[in-house]
């Protein structure tokens, strides 16, 4: 039969029966006739027997003699223990090296000697000297075996697949009757902030990393059980990423950059890569918030990518909200669109190729006065109020004020033709959305937005 329960705190205040327990009796010389004098005799306690194939009784000892045998047994459960107490120490006087007990372990220590194992019968051979016993105690386990039981620890599920911080239900653990469940621990292997076990109840918090975690119910065992473990593994994966490139198109100072926005998505910072926000203070580009390796992005929020290696990395999709920068001063648009609202500057991330290796925020080069630019799907731009931008027209990531740019190199510098709606052609090969009216436009094959 198999007991199966829920884990759970209460679990450690359940009133459970004590099983394995040890009982103990003790043979003396008041337990034995004293007219033996050289004969085969025996002792019984409870369920414990004490057969001298040879020997006597004195007066301060139960003497084995030479070669003959003490044979120690049980009629219920196992004997775990005996403890030998001579009356001498030396073996030429009886003393506990003379006894020889071929299964199990034997140790003698000054004038005690120890036997453990688990056996129904035990027996004791004087190995060319007698031994003299002051006492003779027996362990034994009335419900004992002597095999140890199979603690059959059993999860119901041992493999799941959850999202990043959502809500976990352990799977039901099952053991084999006459288990104390107050005595099975919990353990793990993997990052705690990826999964995290509670060690004495079992319960699971799912953290806010991607990653694999292998839980483990453990039995230390007992003198009816012997030890067993049972393992469940959680694979944390987000349901959705987001894929982001770095090219060596914005290479600057052995780093390379790289904008990111998104309206309605919280994103994991990736390894070896960092993003910030920005604002303008005093005509210069000053970093806002720095967010690191496993930071969460907020939703809304527009930043600057900066890594080491030029490629794609993934961005896990996040229900945690990082801190917001409420000064920050960049923006985004989750579909490519033209943004022009008055009142601002608008700038976008490029190299400024009359400074080589200075990249920066720049007024885009259609229409060129920082009124407008298009800005595409998932990408960032500064937004500086026009009474703090004045007349500059770019912003250092190093931190010049430029003034005046002769080439601008950027994300996207392909002329487009541009329609309305019904595919009447507005502009006839290049962009430039100063012209237009606000509205909805085909621009390369896409609709822009133009406000």
């Amino acid at each position: 039969m198999k007991h199966t329960f829920r884990i759970l705190i209460s679990l450690l205040i359940l009133v459970w029966p004590v099983i394995g327990m040890a009982d103990e009796v003790t043979f003396t010389v008041e337990d034995a006739d004293p007219s033996i004098t050289s004969e085969p005799y025996m002792l019984k306690k409870d369920s414990i027997k004490a057969d001298f194939s040879g020997g006597s009784v004195y007066s301060d000892h139960m003497r084995l003699f030479a070669n003959q045998t003490l044979t120690i047994s049980t009629s219920v459960g196992v004997i775990t223990n005996i403890t030998l107490n001579c009356t001498r120490i030396e073996r030429k006087e009886g003393g506990p090296e003379n006894a020889k007990i071929t299964e199990g372990k034997y140790t003698s220590n000054g004038s005690t000697g120890t036997w453990t194992g688990r056996a129904k019968k035990v027996e004791i051979l004087a190995d060319g000297h007698q031994l003299r016993f002051a006492s003779i105690t027996v362990t034994y386990i009335p419900n004992g075996s002597v095999e140890l039981k199979n603690p059959q620890l059993a999860f119901s599920k041992i493999n799941f697949t959850v999202e990043p911080l959502s809500d976990f239900t352990p799977p039901q653990l099952t053991y084999a009757d006459g288990i104390d469940p107050t005595r099975i621990s919990f353990s793990q292997d993997g990052s705690t902030e990826v999964a995290a076990v509670n060690t004495s109840t079992g319960e699971v918090t799912i953290g806010e990393l991607e990653g694999m975690v292998r839980v483990y119910a453990n039995y230390p065992g007992d003198d009816v059980f012997r030890e067993g473990t049972a393992s469940y593994t959680i694979s944390v994966v987000a349901a959705e990423h987001v894929s982001v490139e770095l090219s060596e198109k914005t290479a600057y100072d052995g780093h390379y950059y790289a904008t990111l926005y998104y309206g309605d998505k919280s994103l994991v910072v990736p390894d070896d890569l960092e993003a910030y926000t920005y604002h303008v203070s005093e005509g210069r580009l000053v970093v806002g918030h720095r967010y690191s390796t496993r930071d969460a992005i907020p939703s809304a929020t527009g930043v600057v990518l900066k890594a080491t290696e030029a490629k794609a990395y993934e961005f896990a999709v996040t229900t945690r909200q990082g801190e917001k920068d409420d000064a920050n001063m960049l923006r985004g648009t989750d579909i490519e669109e033209v943004v022009s609202d008055s009142g601002y500057k608008y700038y976008l991330l490029t190299l400024n190729n009359n400074a080589p290796g200075t990249i920066g925020f720049y007024w885009s080069r259609n229409p060129g006065d920082g009124s407008s630019l298009k800005n595409a799907a998932h990408k960032a731009f500064l937004a500086v109020p026009e009474g703090i931008a004045g007349d500059i027209r770019g912003f250092s990531i190093g931190g010049e004020i430029i003034s005046g740019i002769a080439t601008i190199t950027s994300e996207d510098t392909t002329p487009h033709a541009i329609s309305d709606l019904q595919g009447r052609k507005i502009s006839p090969s290049t962009f430039n959305q100063s012209l237009l009216q606000p509205g909805i436009y085909i621009i390369g094959n896409k609709k822009i937005i133009v406000k």
